[in-house]
């Protein structure tokens, strides 16, 4: 089962094919996307890829129309699959098996085309690939069958932390609100980890509290958001994001005060990351 990123109603599931509801499960509509028996689902707002066992499908239009992703190399089967959801063309796959240095996959035209991108993993199996959404650099989560491996920009692969034990991840998902990467193992429970960007040692140049926009009033009760900017930095690009990484506004700042309309978003608490490609800031957001 997998939950719409920015539309919480919309629900899919993968059953010998994939599904959707809008209302909660009480009826389901076939979206016929060719793939067979889902083992895979992956969606951020309209584009949903699946992975089956007849291969990889994706559809930009919320499963109206669908198109095949490519299989990374010859009888490499893939059995995950994650996205970026502003190019939603650049995607990663992992693929089954026990052939050494064959296990990471990346693409830069929507899975026609695919470069390996497994330096630094071991010949194990892997599970899951998860990536970190709107950030300035590349960040990617590997869930295997003996712990998380990450990987930014263009270094190798790296275990991921300490005392996780070595069992299979099953699962891993980002919280973003905390900055915190969850991990579902075989019989070892749930566990979770730290991933600010510091810790993973990406450069940014984080905004001192002098200098960062200034966000009022929050919680948000009215539905105007203000976000002020000094002279100091005067253009900002921001994304607000929901829990699960999905993007649910984004534009530009200039200096002075802006006004975000949030009316159309839901009550929840919210990540407001901002940009200008060498300062960053980021902060919560609670709308009531």
């Amino acid at each position: 089962l997998k939950m719409n990123s920015t539309v919480p109603t919309t629900l899919y599931g993968g059953f010998g094919e994939v599904y959707k509801t809008t209302n909660k499960g009480d009826s389901w509509s076939n979206l016929n996307s060719g793939a067979g028996q889902i083992e895979y689902i992956e969606t951020f707002g309209n584009n949903l890829f699946v992975i089956g066992a007849n291969g990889g499908r994706k559809s930009t239009n919320d499963g109206v129309a669908w198109s095949t992703l490519s299989e990374p190399e010859a009888s490499a089967k893939m059995n995950s699959v994650t996205f970026n959801q502003t190019t939603p063309n650049t995607v990663y796959v992992t693929v089954r098996g026990y052939v050494d240095g064959s296990k990471v996959f990346k693409s830069t035209d929507g899975g026609q085309t695919w470069t390996n991108i497994s330096a630094g993993l071991p010949n194990i199996l892997m599970k899951q690939v998860v990536l970190k959404q709107n950030q300035s650099e590349e960040i990617l989560f590997l869930g295997t069958e003996l712990g998380v491996y990450y990987k930014v920009g263009s270094a190798d692969w790296l275990p991921l932390g300490q005392d996780l034990p070595n069992v299979i991840i099953n699962d891993l998902e980002i919280n973003y609100t905390v900055d915190k990467l969850i991990a579902g193992t075989y019989g070892r429970g749930l566990w979770e980890i730290s991933i600010n960007n510091s810790t993973l040692g990406v450069n940014e140049v984080e905004l001192s509290d002098d200098n960062a926009p200034i966000i009022y009033p929050n919680p948000v009760s009215n539905g105007d958001l203000h976000i002020k900017l000094n002279s100091t930095i005067p253009e900002l690009n921001y994304v607000m994001y929901n829990v699960i990484g999905g993007i649910v506004k984004q534009g530009q700042l200039i200096s002075g005060d802006n006004i975000l309309d949030v009316t159309d978003i839901a009550s929840g608490i919210y990540v407001l990351r901002m940009t200008n490609g060498k300062y960053v800031s980021t902060q919560k957001v609670i709308l009531k």
